[in-house]
């Protein structure tokens, strides 16, 4: 009995250590995450880009190490009392009022869709051919509710194509004719590859802030040029893939993300907009789907 009762003994102490040595674990591994909070494209409507895009983003993130996705109802519950499911542009009082509510390790990201464009251009040999070419530009705000400032602003651009009959000598704006399969598809393409680089942002930023708790410092203006983002945080660049038409043509798929770098202050009162950005989002009938 005695022997009995000494063997329940261990056993109960050998679940103790393994469930203590668990919560160091789980401790350590939640002190090395930081929570994002992806508000999407507040004020798009629901564009087919918009809801593609933020799924990409969304899906991205999940997998990506060191990143705790805020619950998709939560992010809609808080995004709601700040009111960026309306407005892409919102005071920084009202995003710092955040803190009440989530954690302080939280990044908060949404966007705005700057510039989107589909249109007929020349393309091929000796311009004769034509291509049905769309653009995005879409400014990214992340905010820091851990050092209570912009962590970064910038921009996600991308572009794609689809070929389409040749329009020889005869005006492209005319004669070609960009149906609803292309506006799709080239919307598709769009959104993924804005998606790729605003989950790259996002991992490096997250990155950044567990190796030094900051963002990389601005150099002073009037020395160096400013990196580039890619190099700033080590991206590896990637050639997003051409949207093809039945299986022919081939789009640039390049694009770029031009940003200011972490760590400058903006104004007290609102979130602060890139040197490029203009005064007000694209015009409606810019926006796909609505």
């Amino acid at each position: 009995m005695p022997s009995f009762c000494m063997k329940t003994a261990v056993a109960r102490t050998r679940v103790v250590v393994a469930a203590a040595m668990l919560l160091v674990a789980c401790g350590v591994s939640h002190a090395q995450r930081v929570h994002v909070m992806f508000a999407g494209l507040p004020g798009t409507h629901a564009s087919n880009f918009a809801k593609r895009y933020e799924e990409y983003v969304r899906d991205a993130l999940k997998t990506t190490e060191n990143v705790s996705m805020v619950d998709y109802a939560e992010t809609q519950r808080l995004a709601d009392k700040v009111g960026l499911r309306r407005y892409a542009t919102v005071s920084r009082s009202l995003v710092k009022s955040l803190q009440r509510f989530a954690p302080d390790s939280t990044l908060v990201v949404w966007g705005r869709v700057e510039q989107y464009v589909v249109e007929p251009k020349r393309g091929g040999f000796l311009g004769l051919g034509a291509r049905a070419v769309g653009s995005v530009s879409v400014i990214l705000t992340m905010y820091s509710l851990h050092s209570d400032k912009y962590a970064f602003v910038g921009n996600a651009n991308a572009s794609a194509s689809v070929r389409k009959p040749p329009a020889w000598f005869r005006r492209v704006a005319l004669v070609t004719h960009i149906t609803a399969q292309d506006r799709d598809q080239i919307a598709l393409e769009l959104s993924r590859q804005t998606a790729r680089r605003t989950a790259a942002v996002i991992e490096a930023l997250v990155r950044s802030i567990l190796a030094q708790g900051e963002p990389p410092p601005t150099p002073p203006a009037g020395e160096e040029k400013t990196p580039s983002l890619y190099e700033v945080f080590e991206i590896p660049s990637v050639e997003g893939a051409p949207v093809e038409d039945e299986g022919e043509g081939s789009g640039p798929g390049a694009g770029s993300a031009s940003e200011q770098a972490p760590g400058a202050e903006p104004s007290p009162d609102a979130a602060p907009q890139p040197e490029s950005a203009p005064d007000s989002g694209p015009a409606p009938e810019d926006v796909p789907g609505e």
